[in-house]
């Protein structure tokens, strides 16, 4: 399991925004912003979050929303570009784990969350079938371009195929 702890400088090269990140049975949701300073950092880890999966056409992707913190935010990724860790984990009984890592201008971290993932069973099953569709990573990213012209990600939550609290 990946640790984080607060005040810790993360190594990252990204800047502003959010992105995921997996490994060892673990969701890594980092969000980034210059206005995660140490009390915006402890706002957002007594805030409500709520994280939904959802799948639209070839396209999968998470949700992410922390109230009064973050607006719902999207998340995608294609399976198919996975690293082996994550593809082997959809074959075992182990749940995931969800990690929210707040990050300020600095990559320093003001906020944490964690939670075990609602409904690791249901998303192991849809990701293993997802692997043997066809399609590759282009048409995922052309795919996910035209779902993010028609539709904001607060209004792909009633697609969800589930979704939870943390």
């Amino acid at each position: 399991m990946i640790n984080f702890s607060l005040n810790e400088k993360v190594d990252t090269a990204e800047g502003e925004g959010i992105w995921l990140d997996y490994a060892n049975h673990c969701w890594l949701f980092f969000v980034k912003d210059s206005v995660f300073d140490a009390k915006e950092g402890k706002k957002a880890q007594r805030s409500k979050m709520t994280v939904h999966f959802v799948q639209e056409g070839i396209v999968d992707l998470f949700l992410l929303e922390a109230e009064d913190s973050l607006e719902c935010s999207d998340l995608p990724f294609c399976v198919k570009d996975a690293s082996e860790d994550l593809k082997a984990s959809l074959d075992d009984d182990q749940d995931y784990g969800i990690k929210v890592i707040f990050l300020n201008e600095n990559s320093v971290v003001t906020g944490l969350k964690e939670a075990e993932m609602p409904g690791s069973s249901l998303l192991k099953k849809c990701l293993k079938k997802r692997l043997t569709e066809d399609f590759d990573s282009d048409d995922f990213d052309k795919a996910y371009e035209k779902l993010a012209m028609k539709k904001e990600p607060f209004e792909m939550e009633a697609d969800a195929v589930f979704g939870g609290s943390l």
